[in-house]
């Protein structure tokens, strides 16, 4: 029997979660192990991008490179703020040279300082509400909750949290700017299909603290990776209704608080965009984004035209069939939720746990 790696995908109403959250490089750790923290909150900070000046001593002080020495007021190392003197002062008109800006000196070589400008360190959000279980040295931390998990294909890269308003009757319902009221203002709003770029601009306005879109027009990416709040999309692009789980999850949680955390979807990280409704009261099994084999009774979902968006079960793997376009690939018999039964690429399906 033939078979193919998956890769799982989670919509489900109860699951522990941990989320290892680093920094790029390293900094400082603000939290502590045992600490809950809030989706918001920061657990780590450093300077991403420092910026450095080479301070000309020698020029600015009129001297010689061999004559630098006598005249600095600091050593390497040294943080200094701005107007404090660095070297000086000199001749009868007392010529000196300042810090510009606040920052540290970093090496000071023939008659030359480095000198680093003091920035605002970056700060790296918990992504969830939960309680810290592992401190990571000079990185960030392990957050572990319990709650409802829905990974979704697309994020702009931001986090946010807020109570649920879910809007709409039927999970393919084409979402207005007019339906946007001050009412909303500071929730997470879940919708069915947006195809217009003033619902993320008015979002954005009232202000909202993030979107959750069934799909969204290809067209509406640049503004949604501008908008200073978090997008979800759980199915992806176009007119394409959310999955019957993912909408009865939702739904049924509506007011409830939600944590969006809107990374992107990386195959080798095993991240996805990712919705976490926390209810730290309950145990469920823990979660992970994990790479499994297809096999029959397999809940799977389909991610392509022209049954994307659909759940059913997995009734049998076929090995290679020839699909209508001609091309011979690896699929499957998929009872989908009418009760018919359809052959679908195992390229085109995704397990759900």
């Amino acid at each position: 029997m033939t078979s193919m790696f998956a890769t799982s995908r989670y919509i489900s109403p109860i699951v522990n979660i941990r989320r290892e959250r680093t920094l790029p490089i390293p900094g400082k750790i603000l939290v502590r192990k045992g600490q809950s923290v809030n989706t918001m909150d920061p657990i780590a900070e450093g300077i991403l991008n420092p910026k450095h000046l080479v301070l000309n001593i020698a020029h600015g002080l009129g001297v010689s490179v061999g004559e630098v020495e006598q005249y600095l007021q600091c050593g390497e190392g040294v943080h200094l703020m701005k107007g404090d003197i660095i070297a000086g002062p000199v001749g009868r008109s007392r010529r000196v040279v300042r810090a510009t800006e606040s920052g540290r000196v970093i090496q000071i070589t023939t008659g030359k300082i480095l000198y680093e400008i003091e920035t605002v360190p970056y700060q790296l959000k918990a992504g969830l509400s939960g309680n810290v279980v592992e401190i990571i040295s000079n990185r960030g931390a392990v957050v572990e909750t319990t709650g409802v998990l829905i990974q979704g294909v697309w994020g702009n890269e931001m986090i946010g949290s807020g109570n649920l308003e879910v809007r709409g009757d039927t999970p393919d319902e084409i979402f207005s700017a007019e339906e946007l009221d001050t009412s909303l203002r500071g929730t997470i709003v879940a919708v069915g299909t947006c195809e217009d770029e003033q619902v993320l601009k008015k979002a954005e306005r009232l202000p909202l603290r993030g979107l959750i879109f069934a799909s969204m027009s290809p067209d509406l990416i640049p503004t949604a990776i501008e908008i200073n709040l978090p997008v979800i999309l759980i199915e992806g692009y176009e007119n394409c209704p959310m999955n019957a789980a993912a909408f009865e999850l939702l739904t049924s949680n509506n007011g409830h608080k939600v944590c969006i955390n809107a990374q992107a979807w990386d195959r080798y990280k095993g991240t996805r965009p990712e919705i976490v409704i926390p209810k730290l009261h309950l145990e469920g099994q823990a979660s992970t984004d994990e790479i499994m084999s297809f096999c029959p009774d397999q809940t799977v979902r389909v991610t392509r035209a022209p049954h994307a968006g659909q759940i059913g079960r997995l009734v049998k793997l076929i090995g290679y069939a020839v699909m209508p376009s001609g091309i011979r690939t690896q699929a499957a018999e998929v009872l989908m939720d009418n009760d018919l039964v359809n052959v679908i690429p195992l390229a085109n399906l995704e397990v759900l746990e």
